[in-house]
């Protein structure tokens, strides 16, 4: 099996490893962030303000 050596060249590679941990943590809280908005703006929007069954009411 040959074995492939990545020549690594990426700018993150070359910071300390306590400051690629703290960037870590922070892109996750940043994802978790995002998602949970994401989530509660739909909950919000189409369970509390519910456009579909107003539409339906107004229809039927």
């Amino acid at each position: 099996m040959a074995s492939v050596e990545k020549d690594s060249t990426s700018k993150f590679d070359k910071l300390p490893v306590v400051v690629q941990a703290i960037l870590g943590v922070l892109s996750l809280a940043l994802i978790t962030a995002v998602g949970f908005g994401v989530y509660f703006l739909f909950d919000v929007l189409l369970l509390d303000l519910d456009p579909i069954g107003s539409l339906f009411r107004a229809i039927f």
